[in-house]
Formats: structure tokens, sequence, C-alpha cells
């Protein structure tokens, strides 16, 4: 694994814009990942890390894995309960579709307890790949 970027943040609302820009330069340089992807499912974890841990900060970590995929991480020192999981949020909450967009957008994620804290992360396959399953899964094929 190749980590690009390690970097922890105050766990306060004004850093999860200054993670999400690092993470999308970070990725910017690396044309096989869309950053508006990676910005907007980081944000997702980052704001959870900022209003569930109770952690005073959070570290972004960000590399790219044995098989070209791109793995984000984020981990916090909080107390870890309740896990992460995927609510049914109602059509009038304001809140709880972050990790509904993880999941419909990552190649696959995941949350592990980390000591005290807790450890959330998503991975994305590159983009060339990303349009074969979604034509796959189209029945459209490339000939």
């Amino acid at each position: 694994m190749a980590v690009l970027t390690i970097r922890t943040y105050p766990a306060t609302d004004s850093q999860i814009p200054l993670c999400r820009h690092a993470a999308r330069e970070t990725v910017a340089g690396h044309r096989t990942f869309d950053p508006d992807t990676v910005g907007l499912l980081l944000t997702e974890l980052a704001t959870n890390a900022v209003k569930h841990s109770s952690s005073p900060a959070f570290t972004v970590a960000v590399a790219l894995t044995e098989r070209a995929r791109l793995l984000v991480a984020v981990v916090d020192g909080g107390h870890g309960e309740p896990k992460p999981h995927i609510r049914d949020a109602g059509l009038s909450a304001t809140g709880g579709r972050g990790l509904v967009l993880v999941e419909a957008l990552a190649h696959r994620w995941g949350v592990d307890q980390e000591g005290g804290g807790m450890l959330v992360w998503f991975e994305l396959a590159p983009e060339a790949e990303r349009a074969k399953e979604c034509a796959s899964v189209a029945g459209v094929s490339g000939q």
C-alpha cells in the first residue's frame, strides 16, 4: 500500500472543508479517481467523526492499494459507540443519509474498532473500472 497523505484535524465543523479540500488536492494528481466523489464521501465520514465520536481530533489517511484502488480512512479517538451503520432516514429528516451515499458510491466500505476509537473507511475503484461495472449492470457491452 502506498500512503499518499495522513493528516490530523481538530474535531470541529470548520475542519471538515479543510480535510475535504486536502484530500481532493491529493487525489487530483491521480486522474483515475474523481476528486468530487472522494470529497463527498470523506465529508460524510469526517462529519460523523465530528458529530458522533466525542473525540478532540480525527485523522484522515489516503492511500493507494496494491489493486490500484483508493483507500480513504477516518480515525477518531472517541468512544466508538454506536457503531456507524446505514439508517433509514425519513423524508423529512435533515441528516442520516451519509452512509447511504458511501454505500452507493464506494466500491466497498467498512468500520473497524481502533483501540478506544473508530476507523471508518471506503475504497474507490478507478473510474475506468467503475465505468465497466456500470455498463455491465446496465447490460451495455463494449463491442
